[in-house]
């Protein structure tokens, strides 16, 4: 009731403001109102306070074919208060029969519409108020993307949303609300937006890929894997970004020969940055796929005098040819190299751990245990922990390895660490 009554009298302060001049121009959205139409309004006001059927008697009273259109709309307004939906309806459409961009009357009819349950009734009235507002949907989707460069994806759903209304068959809308939704890390609702899109235009790259972002940002890699092999089945181009992505997904998933196969396929595209080059190296290696894993080193040397790479690529490409000759067994090639990177950079702990690796297949224990030992200084803990158990347990030492290993289940609860310690729990009570 106040927000209906307080609508009247924020038209009253319009009206009168028009009718006194005291607002230059016209607003082609609200009909004039005379000096005596304003006081007319103003009684009605008072009247409606105290009783209104006395209003509402009033008010009809003065409405005539010749009166604006401002007074239909408040007894409109009026009738509504009182549920009187019907002659509520009635007012609204004589206010816009007179005055047919009267966009409050418009909006107070659809409201009514949509409370009786007509709904495309009321879209449509909506529709026509939103249309009539005189800005394209272009402008808003246009918005919606300035907004998304800007960071803002509330203010961006909102535009894109507006985009929508007006046109619902704008993809670019719909695919701009998505990222929107992806940035407030809405994912489910990006997924129930981008399913019945696909089903529009299963041929759109951009749909497949950004579906493929909502899974792994939900880290149901599953789902991911599925899509991306559906989009390469029904010949969308993947690029060789896809490819890697697939290739990472399956390794992550236990599958190397299927990440071989995506690593290999993405090493084909054009296209191929030395970050992704980097990754397929590294994939290889996790793989034991050496004689790729030396082929792609070699290329890397070579393209890297041509690329602006940065010193972390650097460090990360002498790790990998470390790696590589420390499962080739050319175990001096790989320490000299670790070791070097350790002068310039004595916090790795992947350096720590690798070098341990090392001295462990060399036989050396003792500096093996002081490189993990060192590396679980170096935010590697539990790694550092769980090899550091596995050479107490080559030198019998059960109880060192046990207290290690509830380290790490005091650190990170895991069920295969559980049942290990039960098993050396077994084994030492064998020795006593």
């Amino acid at each position: 009731m106040r927000k209906i009554v307080l609508g009247i009298f924020l038209y009253l302060i319009l009206s009168t403001s028009l009718a006194l001049g005291y607002k230059k121009g016209r607003d082609i959205f609200e009909p004039k109102v005379s000096k005596e139409e304003a006081q007319i309004l103003s009684k009605a006001i008072e009247l409606s306070k105290k009783d209104l059927e006395e209003a509402i008697k009033f008010l009809s009273s003065k409405i005539g074919f010749e009166s604006s259109a401002a007074l239909d709309f408040a007894l409109g307004v009026l009738y509504h208060q009182r549920g009187e939906f019907e002659e509520s309806k009635l007012c609204y459409k004589r206010a816009l029969e007179k005055f047919p961009y009267f966009h409050r009357a418009r909006a107070n009819l659809a409201q009514i519409l949509l409370e009786e349950g007509k709904i495309d009734e009321a879209k449509e009235e909506l529709s026509i108020v939103l249309k009539e507002s005189k800005v394209p949907p272009h402008l808003y989707t246009l918005t919606g993307y300035i907004f998304l460069l800007k960071g803002n994806p509330v203010a961006a759903e909102i535009a894109y949303k507006n985009a929508i209304l007006l046109k619902p068959e704008d993809t670019n809308a719909y695919l701009g609300l998505v990222k929107s939704l992806i940035m407030q890390e809405k994912f489910k609702e990006a997924e129930k937006l981008i399913k019945p899109l696909l089903e529009k235009d299963y041929t759109k790259k951009e749909l497949w890929f950004t579906l493929v972002d909502v899974y792994l940002s939900l880290n149901d890699f599953d789902k991911a894997i599925i899509t991306l092999e559906l989009a390469k089945r029904i010949n969308i181009d993947l690029g060789s970004d896809a490819y890697f992505t697939l290739g990472d997904l399956f390794l992550n998933q236990g599958m190397p020969q299927e990440a071989l196969f995506n690593y290999k396929k993405a090493l084909t595209e054009k296209g191929l940055s030395f970050d992704r080059l980097l990754k397929a190296i590294e994939g290889f290696i996790i793989c034991k796929d050496l004689k790729e894993a030396k082929d792609l080193i070699e290329r890397a040397e070579r393209i890297k005098k041509d690329l602006e790479v940065g010193e972390s690529q650097r460090k990360k490409l002498r790790i990998l040819r470390a790696k590589y000759y420390y499962l080739n067994k050319e175990f001096d090639l790989s320490l000299k190299i670790y070791k070097e990177i350790l002068e310039k950079d004595p916090t790795n702990a992947e350096v720590l751990l690798c070098i341990g690796d090392i001295y462990k297949e060399e036989g050396d224990l003792k500096e093996a245990l002081l490189f993990y030992e060192r590396a679980s200084n170096m935010g590697r803990k539990i790694e550092a922990l769980m090899k550091r158990a596995q050479i107490e347990v080559e030198l019998g030492n059960y109880s060192k390895a046990i207290d290690l290993l509830k380290e790490v289940q005091s650190i990170k609860p895991q069920g295969f660490v559980e049942k290990y310690i039960k098993s050396l729990q077994q084994l030492e009570n064998l020795g006593d």
